[in-house]
């Protein structure tokens, strides 16, 4: 058994991860206590587009890096770490949001000293023909926007921080 520390868009789940390959794509993961069964799409792309559990279809997009996902909700960061590793991994959490795919700048919906809650929108990113709300990691104040509407942006470029 594993366990893994997962944050998603700044919040921070323990997950004891005990998985049972059943066949490739297919497997079985008891994630805390309660058991799961998985079917991953085979597929030529990078990018998952749907996932099952427990035979109800998810649409999902997850970056070649695994560092984010995109579900009918938006754009979510994600990080994941093994508990049980003794390597220190540097903080993601200071306060620097990046593009997670390259994109254009829609909307910008805050402005510098707005205080902000995790998961509060701070602008859309249109990429891929859709467009994707980009929220924050953190609770705090919108220090400085480094981007404008309309300009383009690459891949892990500061959009705005937040202190």
């Amino acid at each position: 058994m594993s366990q893994i520390g997962v944050t998603i868009d700044g919040k921070e789940y323990k997950v004891e991860l005990e998985l049972h390959q059943v066949n490739d794509p297919q497997f079985t993961a008891k994630v805390n206590g309660e058991l799961v069964e998985v079917n991953l799409p085979e597929s030529n792309s990078k990018a998952l587009e749907w996932i099952s559990i427990n035979n109800r279809l998810y649409e999902v997009s997850m970056g070649s890096d695994l560092k984010w996902f995109k579900s009918k909700y938006g754009i979510h960061n994600i990080e994941a770490r093994d508990l049980e590793s003794t390597v220190s991994r540097p903080s993601s959490r200071d306060g620097r949001v990046k593009a997670p795919v390259p994109g254009k700048i829609a909307k910008i919906l805050v402005s510098i000293n707005d205080t902000v809650d995790v998961g509060t929108p701070l602008l859309i990113l249109e990429a891929m023909k859709m467009e994707n709300i980009i929220r924050s990691p953190r609770a705090g104040k919108v220090k400085e926007i480094q981007v404008e509407v309309g300009k383009n942006v690459f891949l892990n470029q500061v959009l705005v921080e937040v202190e």
